[in-house]
């Protein structure tokens, strides 16, 4: 497949899970989301163009509580460990548990905006305050329907995070996830 999109002037993306088999075709660019144990960074950096999709930092569905705005914006640690093979950032905004636009635009502004920023800028003149300061110029300026969360949700304390974070999970485990859940661990120990 990659061959044949090649061949159209296309190139192939692929999430980093395809890395695992160990036979990925080098020229194809890694989205690279989730890596336990740090083998598959390994292999993605071997020479590989990077989309870097971060988890704990760019899951923008995830609530302030897990994803606050610092730790998305402060993600050039994440950034220099792939070193120049990153060629882009992208941000999740997956939709399973988002209501509705508003809950949408809460949960991406003023992420987005992190995210947009530590993609174009350099990580020197990258500061979380400076940036906050200018949030509150840039934020009043959206379309009126864009309702981004306010300042006091972007950066909670540890104990409201940690209670947010299992908020979310409790009211995401509902009985039709735990039955998904069991039975997908029922067909893997049927294989």
């Amino acid at each position: 497949l990659s061959d044949r999109l090649k061949k159209n002037g296309k190139k192939a993306v692929t999430w980093n899970e395809s890395l695992k088999g160990g036979n990925l075709n080098g020229d194809i660019t890694v989205q690279f989301w989730l890596d336990n144990g740090g083998k598959t960074k390994k292999k993605a950096t071997d020479g590989r163009d990077i989309i870097l999709s971060d988890f704990y930092r760019f899951y923008l569905d995830y609530p302030y509580g897990m994803t606050p705005l610092k730790k998305t914006y402060n993600s050039d640690g994440v950034i220099k460990q792939f070193g120049d093979r990153v060629i882009g950032l992208e941000a999740e905004l997956w939709t399973e548990y988002i209501r509705d636009f508003d809950r949408l635009c809460y949960m991406g502004f003023p992420r987005l905006i992190a995210v947009a920023e530590r993609a174009w800028t350099g990580d020197d003149i990258c500061v979380y305050d400076d940036f906050k300061r200018r949030l509150r110029d840039i934020l009043p300026t959206l379309p009126e329907d864009i309702k981004y969360a306010d300042e006091s949700e972007w950066d909670k304390t540890i104990v409201k995070r940690a209670a947010e974070t299992v908020s979310f999970f409790a009211a995401a485990s509902n009985s039709e996830t735990v039955k998904s859940l069991i039975n997908s661990a029922r067909q893997k120990n049927n294989k």
